[in-house]
């Protein structure tokens, strides 16, 4: 889904899927985005980028940028920034 950021000048808009449980019971999953590794036994969602790993837990948020650069946000950071894209 899009989301366009409230807080940024250029009011970019990015893809953005939440981790939920259904991330991790429903598989396969349409919603899983490519690079993520997903852990379902400690319901964490993990992404590895410049030679740190981003963990992602439930009601965070997977972005993907529009260059296509992929982030995990705080589920709190994510709702103050963020609102849903409606055209």
């Amino acid at each position: 889904m899009k989301y366009r950021c409230k807080s940024c000048v250029n009011k970019r808009v990015v893809e953005a899927v939440q981790i939920t449980e259904t991330t991790f019971t429903l598989l396969p999953n349409p919603e899983h985005v490519p690079g993520i590794v997903y852990d379902p036994t400690n319901q964490l969602a993990k992404l590895k980028a410049d030679g740190t790993t981003m963990i992602g837990r439930l009601l965070d948020w997977i972005v993907t940028e529009e260059t296509g650069e992929i982030g995990i946000y705080r589920a709190r950071y994510f709702a103050a920034n963020f609102e849903k894209e409606t055209e």
